[in-house]
């Protein structure tokens, strides 16, 4: 529509389209094959964009079951230092039926956490490693260098090559300096 001539302004015309070009069947046979090429491509990217969908679905429903696999991984690890502090125990002696039954049970547990690929790793005499160690405590020490582990409070482990739980430890500050302070020790 256009508005207007100039003898007529406020006349409004209806203007056609050209006719339409004549369409041979070559042009036609082209029209559909693009058409068909962006059908294809569109297919295409929607299988690319599921099979993404289903790869990215099943790296989220792992971390969750690895999630709680590692709750539960944690647990046996409190029970297993239960363990290891009964085994020190003084009230058990290593001919006691009790002591021989809770070293059958701690390695159980031992054997339930390799199948699960859960390994300890040795830290005493070992330098400081903030990934694999947490420090509780630092302590002077005349015998070992300064950021070797002088004494594991509780084990770290490794779960398919990550750490799990990291080793509690303490660690030498070194040989005091002589111009340090002397603190009173009450003896």
């Amino acid at each position: 529509m256009t508005k207007g001539s100039r003898k007529n302004p406020g006349l409004v015309t209806q203007v056609e389209p050209p006719p339409p070009a004549e369409r041979t069947p070559e042009i036609r046979i082209k029209e559909l094959e693009e058409e068909l090429k962006q059908e294809r491509e569109k297919h295409l990217r929607t299988l690319a964009d599921f099979d993404n969908y289903r790869k990215r679905l099943g790296r989220e429903l792992d971390d969750i079951g690895k999630a709680g696999k590692r709750d539960v991984l944690l647990g046996v690890l409190a029970i297993m230092d239960s363990f290891e502090r009964a085994l020190q125990s003084e009230a058990l002696k290593i001919d006691h039926p009790t002591h021989v039954g809770i070293i059958s049970i701690y390695r159980q547990l031992e054997r339930l956490l390799e199948q699960h690929q859960v390994m300890s790793f040795e830290s005493l005499g070992q330098h400081f490693d903030p990934n694999l160690h947490q420090a509780a405590e630092t302590e002077f020490s005349s015998r070992h260098p300064e950021g070797i582990i002088i004494q594991e409070i509780q084990k770290g482990y490794l779960w398919e090559g990550k750490v799990l739980r990291p080793a509690q430890v303490i660690v030498s500050k070194g040989t005091p300096s002589p111009d340090a302070p002397k603190l009173d020790v009450w003896e």
